[in-house]
């Protein structure tokens, strides 16, 4: 196998790319594609909460009633991390990267 010859010369530096954010301007992209990234979450919980009879649950529950909540609370939690990267595939296109 060859080596391969590689100059400085080829290489191209994108200044664009390159630059260093100022502190300000990268927190407030941090803030906006957090509240973008959980917006679906935090509107699905608050309309769970909005319909559902959570006080009628804790009043009349049984035993196994907790036991099933609970389970299924286990599986959200396992679910979540795979729903969050979909989200996140979904809305690269929007800000200009590749899937």
């Amino acid at each position: 196998m060859a080596a391969v010859k590689t100059g400085r010369d080829n290489t191209e530096r994108d200044e664009a790319a390159a630059r260093v954010l100022s502190t300000g301007y990268f927190t407030t992209l941090q803030v906006l594609f957090l509240s973008l990234l959980y917006s679906p979450l935090l509107i699905g919980f608050l309309a769970l909460i909005a319909f559902s009879g959570i006080g009628e649950f804790f009043m009349t529950a049984n035993r196994w009633g907790f036991i099933g909540v609970g389970f299924f609370t286990y599986l959200f939690a396992l679910v979540l991390p795979f729903a969050t990267l979909l989200w996140v595939m979904v809305i690269k296109p929007f800000m200009g990267g590749h899937i």
